[in-house]
Formats: structure tokens, C-alpha cells, sequence
């Protein structure tokens, strides 16, 4: 068994290795869309593990240097996996370890993190031997846009649609003070970022929306287009769902939420997705009453 740095070379077995394995654990990244916009260098450092033949990949660190990722002083594993199927694969996991910990290292940032579903006890249980610690937890849910349900605001509040080149500090202000303090989210959004994903694949004219009461915002939403490989449907995401602190427990969140499930379904949205940590506790008991239904539970852990 062998480690060597991601070349040109191994890039398209790299690329088929992420599609297929990436699913086992969490595939944020590792979608076929993702991986044709993966590109060799500094922003994505990969060790590859193969056999001594050179002919087959064995196991993979792929990390993400994110610019968001980058400022929280933190780093996204696009893919940890090893193939169990190998005799080795616990040699290959403590090797790959020990790539991101050293690359965690050189460029100074306090821990990289990965989910991993609550249902792989067996990797979870190897992952903490391998100095991995639990951050938080998190669930993804999912409805469909049939029945959904009427929303309304008070009088003097109305829904605009978001304003490219206009409304961008409104919506970073409202966002970034609403997730100030919950983990994972707590990093600022910037505007570079926020013009990135909106000149970007997952943008839906129209599914940004900002509330507004008279003149002053005081909450959003986000829908945003989402893989989907059902056939017969057209998948979208909802988030953030944000509201300003002063206008909260007014259920100015559930009519933006109800909001948002209409704008999917006026656009041809047949289902609507979400994640959400278990320590927002209000948001989860929120979508529960939505109809959402739980269908997969992580774990989040981290390692310095």
C-alpha cells in the first residue's frame, strides 16, 4: 500500500472513487455535479491511498479550503473513506489521519469536520479512535410541496423578492446576526460569497425573499436547487430562514417557512429538503409541525 498526492494522473479514478464512496458517508461534495467542478490544487488537498500495483485506490482524504470554511479557522473533509474490503484499511485510515493533520498544521487552522450517519456505529466508533470528537448533530428532512399550507403576515409586513445589486448588505446583516451563535453557521457570510451562489448552479430566480416590516427587513428566506436522482422529481432546499431578534416567537418563521414552500411550488418543486443541528431545538419542532419527516441523522465530528 501506497500514498501519493492527487495528480493528473489518478484525477479521473479520484473522481469516480469520490461519486461512488462518497455516498457511504455524506455526499455534500461528492455528487457527479460537484466532482466536475473539482479542480486540482492548493484549495482542495487530496492524499490518495493505492495498492503497491499502483492500479486501484484504496482510500482518499480530500479536504475543501473554502474562503468561508477558511475564516471560522476551520476546513471541510470532502471525502474521508477507506474501502473496508481491504485488509488494511484501518493502516489506511491512520495514514490518511495523519495527512490532515499535518495539512491542518501548515496551514494554521484549528480543525477540519466531516458528518457521518448515526446509523454507521462501526466507523463512528473508529473515526473517535482516530482523535475525531463529536461537534454536534444534525438532521436532513424532507416534504413534498402537495397541501401546502396557506401563510400570512401582519398587516404593515409584505414579502419583496430579493434585488441583485441592491439588497445584498440587507440580506448578509440579516443572516449573519440571526446565526451568530449556532455552531457550524456562525461565521459571517460575505458578499463575495453571497454574489458567488447567486451567479451560480443551485440560484432560483425568485427564491430569495426578503420580509419587510413598513420599510425595515426583519426576515428571509432562501430556496435553492438541490440534486435529486428520483425520477419524476424537481428537488429544491430551503435555507436559511432567518428572522431579527425583536421580531421572533410571532410566527413570522413558520409563515416564511410556509412562504417558501409556495414559492417551490409555483416554480414545479415537487419536494422541498433542510438540514438542521438538534440543538435548535425551536426550528426542528418547527418543521416537524410542517409535515417534514426526518430521513437521516449525522453526527458531526471534528479533528485538530
Amino acid at each position: 500500500m501506497k500514498s501519493l498526492i492527487l495528480n493528473e494522473e489518478w484525477f479521473a479514478r479520484f473522481k469516480t472513487y469520490a461519486i461512488q464512496h462518497g455516498k457511504e458517508h455524506d455526499e455534500s461534495f461528492t455528487a457527479q455535479n460537484d466532482m466536475e467542478r473539482f479542480v486540482l490544487g492548493d484549495k482542495n488537498p487530496t492524499m490518495l491511498m493505492v495498492d503497491d500495483e499502483e492500479q486501484e485506490i484504496l482510500g482518499v482524504a480530500s479536504l475543501i479550503y473554502h474562503s468561508y470554511f477558511l475564516r471560522g479557522k476551520r476546513s471541510r473533509l470532502r471525502l474521508f473513506h477507506s474501502q473496508k474490503t481491504s485488509p488494511h484499511w484501518k493502516q489506511c485510515y491512520e495514514t490518511l489521519t495523519a495527512f490532515v493533520k499535518e495539512e491542518l498544521r501548515k496551514s494554521q487552522l484549528d480543525h477540519a469536520f466531516l458528518f457521518i450517519p448515526l446509523k454507521e456505529t462501526e466507523t463512528l466508533r473508529f473515526f473517535e479512535s482516530l482523535d475525531f470528537q463529536v461537534e454536534r448533530y444534525a438532521l436532513y428532512m424532507e416534504r413534498s410541496t402537495q397541501n401546502t399550507k396557506p401563510y400570512s403576515f401582519p398587516q404593515k409586513m409584505h414579502l419583496k423578492d430579493f434585488s441583485i445589486g441592491k439588497d445584498e448588505q440587507t440580506w448578509l446583516e440579516l443572516r449573519n446576526t440571526a446565526f451568530a451563535n449556532l455552531t457550524g453557521n456562525d461565521t459571517p457570510l460575505s458578499q463575495e460569497e453571497l454574489i458567488k451562489f447567486i451567479n451560480g448552479k443551485d440560484y432560483i430566480d425568485g427564491g430569495m425573499k426578503i420580509l419587510y416590516d413598513e420599510d425595515q427587513p426583519v426576515g428571509l428566506f432562501c430556496l435553492s436547487e438541490a440534486d435529486d436522482e428520483e425520477a419524476g422529481n424537481r428537488m429544491s432546499e430551503i435555507g436559511p430562514i432567518a428572522v431579527k431578534e425583536g421580531y421572533r416567537h410571532q410566527k413570522l418563521g413558520r409563515n416564511l417557512l410556509r412562504a417558501g414552500l409556495a414559492t417551490a411550488k409555483e416554480k414545479g418543486y415537487t419536494k422541498v429538503g433542510l438540514s438542521v443541528d438538534t440543538q435548535n431545538i425551536n426550528a426542528k419542532t418547527l418543521y416537524t409541525d410542517e409535515d417534514f419527516q426526518e430521513l437521516l441523522s449525522f453526527v458531526c465530528l471534528r479533528i485538530k
